[in-house]
């Protein structure tokens, strides 16, 4: 059977994420948010310009790799195209003329809970 016209190619969805905000939660109880840069076969994930969250703590620790086997969730910001109309979305903006629609989910209350960019 041929793939569905819905399906997209995975190397694709991750290239198209490249520079995204992303928050990733970790099985020892961090959070990590900074921009997606790479993966691997093992899921490891590169970020650059990272915070680490941790019993309510907040700190800088820049470029880092997480190892695939202490991923518990990953959320991402998306970039969606603007309207054809040229009106953007309700959430906002984001760069390049793109509306930027924010991805939810739970997670377990160490990130600060004040940055809009994940509610």
């Amino acid at each position: 059977m041929p793939p569905s016209s819905h399906a997209q190619d995975p190397i694709e969805t991750l290239r198209a994420r490249l520079s995204s905000r992303t928050r990733i939660s970790c099985s020892d109880g961090r959070t990590f948010i900074g921009h997606f840069m790479c993966t691997d076969k093992e899921k490891n994930i590169v970020l650059a310009g990272t915070e680490e969250f941790k019993h309510g703590e907040r700190r800088f620790v820049g470029l880092i790799m997480i190892p695939g086997k202490y991923l518990d969730k990953i959320e991402m910001e998306e970039v969606l195209p603007r309207d054809e109309d040229g009106g953007g979305d309700a959430e906002g903006e984001g760069e390049g003329g793109h509306s930027v629609q924010r991805q939810h989910g739970n997670h377990d209350g160490d990130a600060d809970d004040d940055d809009d960019t994940y509610t």
